[in-house]
């Protein structure tokens, strides 16, 4: 680090630390087990439901709110009968 005799602070560089060989292995294992990608793909990937008038979403408490998923979470989840079936599930 310096001072100009404008009284600016100019920052040196700072030689890096090499990478310990441990750590370049581990990168290079876990780089062969993660899948490639060579090109990014032009999908814009957005999940709905199909014949989402059809389907019906379940909440615990009746008057809890969803936004815009108010209307699909119309079912109720009956917490009594998840209680009795826990060791079943």
């Amino acid at each position: 680090m310096g001072i100009d005799d404008a009284g600016k602070i100019h920052l040196t560089g700072v030689k890096a630390v090499e990478e310990p060989p441990s750590l370049v292995d581990l990168r290079n294992r876990i780089a062969a087990m993660l899948p490639h990608v060579d090109q990014p793909l032009n999908i814009s990937y957005r999940p709905a439901l199909a014949d989402l008038p059809d389907q019906k979403g379940s909440r615990i408490e009746p008057g809890a709110d969803y936004g815009p998923l108010n209307t699909f979470a119309r079912g109720r989840i009956d917490l009594r009968k998840v209680r009795r079936m826990w060791p079943d599930i």
